[in-house]
């Protein structure tokens, strides 16, 4: 795959280059002239040969985030609310059980026992109505057997890996690139030397009788 890449950016860096050349050429126009710098930079301002490498670059610069936040504690928080008419009882006291079993007489502005028990669960009850709450945990790693040291390490081996990668590509392209210029370099200097050769020609043959 890296070979067809660099194989077509040399087939159109050379079919451009003489493109150029020639058109000048044929014109009689002041040449363009381009550096080898000016072709390696022209190639690192297109995204598109070292697109998937960026890709990898990104990813596993990612993933050495995440496994590096394995280090910090992790937060957690939680909330809500909750409405209910019903009333909650603690606990109850029976006063049935506090008097002897015999029948009260009924006394004016005296309650009765049931009243009474009635009155009595009513204000030991609790009415819950509207209710919030909340939640907030943390909690920190422990670093047993050195798992979250090595995945951190591991992430780090990647992304260099994909680093290196990255430079490799980019160093192969840019000598594939100074290879293609001085082939093209040595194209124009061949074609200069050929127009040079027919002036020469053009010259020393006589001319036509009239």
């Amino acid at each position: 795959m890296m070979r067809d890449l660099l194989a077509s950016l040399r087939g159109a860096l050379i079919l451009a280059l003489c493109g150029i050349l020639t058109s000048s050429l044929c014109a009689q126009t002041e040449p363009l002239k381009l550096s080898l710098h000016d072709c390696i930079r022209y190639h690192q301002e297109s995204p598109a040969p070292s697109a998937q490498l960026e890709a990898q670059r990104q990813v596993a610069h990612a993933t050495r985030l995440k496994a590096q936040s394995n280090f910090f504690p992790q937060v957690s928080l939680s909330g809500g609310w909750l409405y209910t008419p019903a009333k909650l009882k603690p606990f109850s006291i029976d006063l049935s059980s506090w008097l002897p079993p015999m029948q009260l007489p009924k006394l004016p502005g005296v309650p009765t026992l049931s009243e009474a028990q009635s009155w009595l669960d009513d204000k030991m009850s609790l009415e819950l109505g509207h209710i919030f709450y909340g939640s907030l945990s943390l909690r920190q790693p422990i670093f047993a057997g050195g798992r979250i040291y090595n995945g951190m390490r591991l992430a780090q081996i990647g992304e260099q890996a994909a680093e290196y990668q990255w430079t490799i590509q980019q160093r192969g392209e840019e000598e594939q690139i100074a290879k293609t210029y001085w082939q093209a370099v040595q194209l124009q200097e061949q074609l200069q030397a050929i127009g040079q050769f027919n002036a020469m020609l053009a010259k020393r043959s006589p001319t036509s009788p009239p």
